[in-house]
């Protein structure tokens, strides 16, 4: 731990690296990085949001901010630092990788990529992932962390209390995609939600 209580080492986009190979990556100065860490940033936006003047790399005879770089070649800006900090791939080697086709997730009768679930929750990419390794998708999309400061996870109010979908499915015994179904997709209020009891699928086969 350095001595302003900022860690040397800063886990992001699955990858932990120092302060200054982070710098490296994305052309914002270690110190600006340092600064905002301290300042409450979450590390997500203390490594993407540029600064003045951004780091330019060159590729392709040309000089641009690795974030151009990224849109220019229709990939996140994610993507190719973990393509160049993992795979050890020069800026332009990283840009050439074909796109790979998305993978689809399952939760609440549907089905979409990470990013899509992500982006819908009000999520980071990475901050799934990570509850993912403990929990299944539609807990992860809905779990509520009441400690974290700027958190952007889904709440909902109710009686004046905050809840998850997944604390509101444990209360009511109303299962996770029934409660998201009627809160997004039927606009229900949450009073109805909670209250509306599911129907029991009645057996279409008789036997005497």
């Amino acid at each position: 731990m350095a001595d302003n209580g900022i860690s040397k080492f800063i886990t992001c986009f699955g990858l932990t690296l120092r302060q200054s190979e982070w710098a490296r990556l994305t052309g914002i100065n270690k110190a600006t990085i340092s600064s905002r860490l301290r300042d409450g940033w979450t590390i997500e936006d203390a490594l993407t949001v540029s600064t003045k003047n951004p780091k330019l790399w060159i590729a392709f005879g040309s000089k641009k901010t690795l974030a151009e770089w990224a849109q220019e070649f229709g990939v996140t800006h994610t993507t190719l630092i973990t393509r160049m900090q993992n795979q050890s791939l020069s800026l332009e080697d990283a840009l050439n990788i074909g796109p790979r086709e998305a993978k689809l997730y399952h939760a609440f009768g549907k089905t979409n990529s990470m990013d899509g679930w992500a982006k819908e929750f009000g999520l980071w990419p990475t901050t799934l992932i990570k509850r993912m390794r403990k929990m299944p998708l539609e807990e992860a999309l809905t779990y509520v962390h009441h400690h974290k400061v700027g958190g952007r996870s889904l709440v909902i109010v109710y009686n004046g209390c905050e809840y998850s979908i997944g604390q509101l499915a444990e209360m009511t015994g109303i299962k996770r995609s029934v409660i998201y179904d009627r809160l997004f997709n039927l606009k229900w209020p949450i009073e109805k939600v909670i209250n509306t009891p599911c129907r029991k699928v009645k057996n279409s086969m008789s036997f005497k």
